[in-house]
């Protein structure tokens, strides 16, 4: 996972199968787990995925760059897409290549009052994402694993998980006890009267683009969603999440363009706690030894299980920094 590679030779054979002209340039880039990715002629991404569990993150691409244009929300286009695997060892899409630097690598270098507007944009830009609207919840690729009811939905997700993970022993058994009694007592918070929205799934800073100053695009949608949402605020409001110290303007943002039930700060428990089970499952159904991983969200999970989890929208008055070295400190 994350290390499948692609030599100048097979590049080409790419290029010329859909007409790309003469490979001049290839760079691999850093990636996650979940695939590789490769910059040709800096003009152009090529990115293969494989996922025991998920054998339609190439799909959900293709489908979010797509719908995306129409919303004006800028995405990668779509150049081509392969699912022979007769050239190489998975599916492979080739988009075009959003400039800028992630997000991720540049916003502690700004200044602070330029960090406080990216951050309103970062939330304004979930609001608008979010603005496009579902005809179902669930998979958009998959009508199978789709539901007209959101609770149904999410229950359907977290159960998958849940009998995953017991039945492979991933999480002491108490843990998981504990985990399911918490969904339990907490059930009525997901049976929230909302229209399905898409939703990136894995909306944070290393995902968009920023150039000269401003939000230039948003990428990596193979993981997206129909569903309620808040549950796109997972990954920010994660305790070990850097970018969490700008929360307030992050939700400013968003509440300029969209809307927050009154439960977010319960129901994103939740949320939280279910992906903390998918990360659990996707490191084992992909053989992945990644202990440091696997420690991270049972830390998470016990956080957020021990009352201890701090979700906090920092005030206006205060200082970033401060709430730096708190979370240094969860």
């Amino acid at each position: 996972m994350g290390g499948m590679m692609l030599d100048f030779k097979t590049a080409q054979t790419i290029l010329d199968r859909h007409r790309l002209g003469k490979l001049t340039s290839l760079k691999k880039h850093d990636t996650g787990i979940t695939g590789s990715v490769f910059e040709m002629n800096e003009n152009y991404i090529l990115k293969m995925q494989m996922d025991a569990e998920d054998n339609l993150r190439l799909e959900r691409n293709e489908w979010a760059c797509r719908i995306l244009g129409r919303h004006g929300i800028k995405a990668p286009e779509v150049v081509a897409v392969n699912m022979t695997k007769d050239a190489l060892p998975s599916k492979y899409i080739i988009m075009s290549k959003i400039e800028g630097d992630n997000l991720s690598d540049v916003w502690k270098k700004l200044p602070e009052d330029m960090q406080r507007k990216v951050f309103f944009d970062y939330g304004r830009l979930m609001a608008q994402f979010h603005d496009i609207r579902m005809d179902r919840f669930g998979d958009p690729v998959d009508t199978a694993r789709q539901s007209d009811d959101w609770h149904d939905c999410i229950k359907a997700i977290y159960i998958n998980f849940y009998c995953y993970i017991g039945k492979h022993n991933i999480l002491p058994k108490g843990i998981l006890q504990r985990v399911n009694d918490f969904f339990k007592e907490n059930d009525g918070l997901l049976h929230i009267k909302t229209k399905p929205v898409l939703i990136h799934n894995d909306f944070q800073a290393k995902n968009i683009k920023y150039l000269d100053g401003e939000l230039n695009g948003i990428f990596d949608f193979d993981e997206c969603l129909g569903a309620h949402n808040e549950m796109d605020f997972k990954k920010v409001c994660m305790p070990f999440k850097s970018e969490k110290v700008w929360l307030s303007e992050i939700m400013k943002g968003y509440r300029s363009a969209g809307t927050i039930s009154n439960g977010f700060k319960e129901r994103i428990k939740l949320y939280e706690l279910n992906f903390c089970l998918k990360v659990m499952v996707f490191v084992h159904s992909n053989n992945l030894a990644i202990n440091s991983m696997r420690d991270k969200y049972i830390g998470v999970i016990d956080n957020i299980l021990t009352k201890e989890w701090d979700f906090f929208e920092p005030s206006d008055q205060s200082n970033p920094s401060d709430h730096i070295i708190r979370l240094k400190k969860t």
